[in-house]
Formats: structure tokens, C-alpha cells, sequence
């Protein structure tokens, strides 16, 4: 019979909300949604979750942006100028070509900003933050000069891309007709694919991620690609919206892009987070500013009050989500979202001997008394000489067990080992730093001398 004491609400709930993550960033927008209602009653209605909605899509878009590139623990902050441009580039194409060759040449520049920022990071190593800001300031830089030759032109916004951004449809954005399944895509490619795991890998455990097997620098490029091309049709369909192109036009929404995903459980060191709370973080701060333009703050007001509500809700994910002590980072989230967790633990020997005793042709039982894990055994009658170093490897093991004995130890090196483990249904990482998964249970053999996985 058992003598644990059954949990107490407080840790079912925490259970529960460790389960359902999602939970708590629902309950807080209807929240929001409940406070405006209060504060100008009626208006909330149809038309206004219309508008809602049709503002919160360029900015979920973004979001997933920055979404998939935190989840290797970088940031895409190119975003905003690849927006920019390919909106640019399709108004003042407009007027003289067709309107598919017009978003193709609009989605060129996103294009070549993908593959130079995934080189950078992936190839020379470069921290995706610097990357990607420099990318973003030579691509705005390219767009002042490509101004300058367009500027007898004019701009007009495809007639498409401006239903897209404005028309409604039985009552619903028509922007939801590229949403939807842009969002399905990025969900099924997060959750379900190869590529997907591979970002969680990389973002968890960077090294383990290699060692197992994935190409870093091959999953840096196609990760920047996929974030330039999503950013430069979020450019079209805001420039859609807008109407009103310019040099400026989608820089409002980088850090709220990045606030979205914050907000939404993505983790700004890597491998934890998810499209779906990206998705409801976009709703909640396109809430919040619309609240905060109703109550008539001045702009000053809104932004402190804008930053201290989204440190807060990331400050309340954080602690009792994810389960993060304030003691320091060695103890990590207990529940993450990714489908697999990578990780390097080491199995230690402790010094080859004999078995249980000496017997003919057997050696000593192992190292004198007191000699720390992985020194070196001495060998046994029959058995081999202490493994000699080699130049650059791990320090020399014990030798081999005698003959007579009942099997000789292994040596003392350190031999890194990748285990996969999904982190779903299983509890929490407990092993080493941030990022490592738990470490498996290990079992020594009387007289083996070293160690095993069970």
C-alpha cells in the first residue's frame, strides 16, 4: 500500500495546463475580448471580428516567420524587408506585365535574401541575428535604388491581390483562403515531416543533431528559403490590404511577429514552441491593439503598456508552463512540444579487472582501491595490455580481464551516445543544461566494469 498523498489541486492544474498549453492563451484573449466588449459595449460583432481577423492574418504569417526559425534557436529579422519588397515590386510591375509573372518576379528578391541568410548561418556559421540584419539592411537599401528607377511608373495594386487583402466572403476575410492552407502546410511540415523533427533537433541539441545524422547547414538553407518566401507572400497580401505601398510598409510588424510567437510558447532558445500558439498569439496582440486605440493612450503609454503586457504573458508561460526554475537554466521545461528530443550522454567504465576473484590465469579485481572511475585496470595473466591513447581521442581505458576471471572491465573513456526520445507524453528533461533530454537509467553487471542502458 502506497503512502503518497494523492496531487492537490494546484498540481493538477499545473498538470493540466502542462498538457494543454494552448488553454491559458485562449482564456486570455477572450479575456481581452470581454474588456473591450466593456469598455465601448457592441463592439464586438461580425464586422469587427471581420476586421479582426483580416489584420491578424499578415502578422500570423510573419509570426510563423520567426516560428520556424526559433525553433532552431535563431531569429529571422529580414522579415519585415522581404515584405517589404515584394510588395513594392508587385505595385510598380503592376501596370506593365501579367499578374503571374508579377508576383514571380516580386517573390525573386525573397528568394535570394533566403539563400544568402541560410548560407550565412548554416555554411559560415554566422549568428542568424547579424544574418539576418544585414540582409535586411542591403535589401532595403536595394529597394531605394530600384525606387529611383521606377519612380515614373506609378504603382497600382493587382486587382487580385487587392480582393484578396479586402473582399469577405459569407462574412469571412477572403484572406483566409491563402491562410488556411498556408497555416495547415506549416503545421503538417512542423509536426509531421522529417524537417520538422530535424528543426526541434537542431534547436534542442545542436551537436546530438549532428551526430545523428543531420545536415545542419542543409537544414539552415531550406529553413531561411521557407521564411523569405513565407515573409514575401505575407508582403502581397499586405500590400493588398493596404493599398498603399512603400519603403516602410511592413516594418510595424517585426517585433510584433516576434512577440506573436513569444506569446505563443515559442521558445526563444530553440526546440519548444508551435504554429498553433503563434496563431492565437497573433490574435491576442491585434486584441490588445485595438484596445489600446479605444481607450485613447497616447503612444508613449501604449507601447509601455504594450511591452509590459507581452513580458508578462511570457513571464507567466515561462514560469508556470514550462515549468522553468528562476535558480538558473540547468533545469529546463517539463513537457516540450517537439515530436523528438536529441541528446549526448556518456557511458563511463570504471576500470578493467578480473570478476569476483582472482582465479588461475586471472588478474587483479581492478583499480587499487580508491582510484577514481575510468582509471586505468591492471591486466590480468592472460589478458591484454592497457589500451594505449591515441592522438586526440578520449583517455585510455582499463585493460581486458584475465582468462580466469568472470569477464574484464571497459574502459573509463566517455562515449557519446545520441538518444532520441519523444517529449510529448514523457516527463520532464532533467539531465545536464538547457536542451538535454533526460538521461537514461544505466545498470552495471557485477564485475563488467562498465555500464549499460535499461
Amino acid at each position: 500500500m502506497s503512502d503518497t498523498a494523492p496531487p492537490g489541486p494546484a498540481l493538477r492544474l499545473r498538470r493540466f495546463l502542462k498538457d494543454w498549453p494552448l488553454v491559458p492563451l485562449i482564456v486570455l484573449l477572450l479575456a481581452l475580448v470581454a474588456v473591450l466588449q466593456i469598455l465601448q459595449p457592441g463592439i464586438v460583432n461580425e464586422r469587427w471580428l471581420a476586421n479582426m481577423v483580416k489584420f491578424a492574418i499578415p502578422l500570423a504569417l510573419l509570426a510563423g516567420c520567426q516560428t520556424l526559425c526559433m525553433l532552431t534557436g535563431g531569429i529571422d529579422l529580414s522579415v519585415s524587408a522581404v515584405a517589404t519588397m515584394s510588395a513594392f515590386v508587385v505595385a510598380t510591375q503592376g501596370p506593365g506585365t501579367g499578374p503571374a509573372m508579377t508576383i514571380a518576379i516580386a517573390l525573386a528578391p525573397a528568394l535570394l535574401i533566403g539563400l544568402a541568410n541560410g548560407i550565412g548561418a548554416g555554411v559560415f556559421r554566422v549568428h542568424p541575428l547579424i544574418m539576418t540584419l544585414g540582409t535586411s539592411l542591403i535589401g532595403l537599401g536595394v529597394l531605394q535604388v530600384y525606387q529611383r528607377t521606377v519612380i515614373a511608373t506609378g504603382t497600382k495594386v493587382p486587382e487580385g491581390l487587392a480582393w484578396l487583402g479586402t473582399a469577405l466572403i459569407g462574412g469571412f476575410p477572403a484572406a483566409l483562403l491563402l491562410f488556411i492552407p498556408v497555416a495547415a502546410l506549416i503545421l503538417f511540415v512542423q509536426t509531421r515531416t522529417g524537417f520538422g523533427r530535424a528543426l526541434y533537433a537542431v534547436g534542442d541539441n545542436e551537436r546530438a543533431a549532428r551526430l545523428s545524422g543531420i545536415v545542419y547547414w542543409k537544414v539552415m538553407i531550406v529553413l531561411y528559403l521557407t521564411s523569405s518566401l513565407l515573409a514575401g507572400v505575407t508582403g502581397l497580401l499586405y500590400v493588398g490590404l493596404i493599398k498603399a505601398p512603400s519603403l516602410s510598409l511592413v516594418d510595424p510588424l517585426v517585433l510584433p511577429s516576434v512577440a506573436a510567437a513569444v506569446v505563443g510558447g515559442t521558445s526563444i532558445f530553440g526546440g519548444r514552441g508551435g504554429y498553433a500558439g503563434t496563431i492565437i498569439g497573433a490574435l491576442i496582440l491585434t486584441v490588445l491593439t485595438t484596445l489600446l486605440t479605444i481607450v485613447q493612450m497616447p503612444e508613449g503609454a501604449r507601447r509601455i503598456c504594450y511591452g509590459l503586457i507581452v513580458l508578462g504573458v511570457t513571464a507567466a508561460y515561462l514560469s508556470f508552463l514550462l515549468g522553468w526554475k528562476m535558480g538558473g537554466w540547468g533545469v529546463p521545461a517539463t513537457r516540450g512540444w517537439g515530436p523528438l528530443v536529441a541528446g549526448v550522454v556518456g557511458n563511463r567504465g570504471r576500470g578493467g579487472g578480473g570478476g569476483r576473484g582472482p582465479a588461475p590465469g586471472g588478474g587483479p579485481r581492478g583499480p587499487p582501491p580508491g582510484a577514481p572511475a575510468g582509471a586505468r585496470g591492471a591486466p590480468g595473466a592472460g589478458g591484454g595490455p592497457p589500451r594505449p591513447p591515441r592522438p586526440g581521442g578520449p583517455p585510455p581505458g582499463g585493460g581486458g580481464g584475465g582468462a580466469g576471471g568472470r569477464g574484464g572491465g571497459g574502459g573509463g573513456a566517455v562515449t557519446p551516445r545520441i538518444v532520441w526520445k519523444s517529449v510529448s507524453p514523457t516527463p520532464a528533461h532533467r539531465h545536464g543544461g538547457h536542451g538535454l533530454p533526460e538521461r537514461t537509467g544505466t545498470h552495471r553487471r557485477p564485475g563488467s566494469g562498465g555500464d549499460r542502458d535499461w
